[in-house]
């Protein structure tokens, strides 16, 4: 198995009413047992990033926080959701008064 997995045969009886089985490979179903993690409590220390954060502002509205960050259709320009959005449905930019 590639993952690591522990393969179980099971049978089963598929038999018919003269008892012979229905399909002679039918009767075996296959199943990867589930792996269990183990039970020491390792912790991993994250690396510090020497790059400071990006400091992004939209391009349209100037705003600085934003669930998500979108970019132009050229990928010139970094825009907020709401202005990624509206940009993305009427090809233009979003008018500053629509808030």
């Amino acid at each position: 198995m590639g993952n690591g997995g522990v393969a179980t045969q099971f049978n089963s009886n598929n038999s018919n009413a003269n008892g012979n089985n229905a399909a002679s490979g039918s009767n075996q179903v296959w199943a990867l047992a589930a792996l269990q993690k183990p039970s020491s409590k390792t912790t991993k220390t994250k690396k510090v990033s020497t790059r400071p954060p990006r400091a992004l502002e939209c391009f349209n509205c100037k705003v600085t926080q934003t669930p998500l960050w979108r970019r132009t259709l050229d990928r010139k320009h970094s825009l907020c959701n709401a202005c990624g959005l509206y940009y993305k449905q009427y090809n233009g930019h979003r008018p500053l008064h629509i808030r």
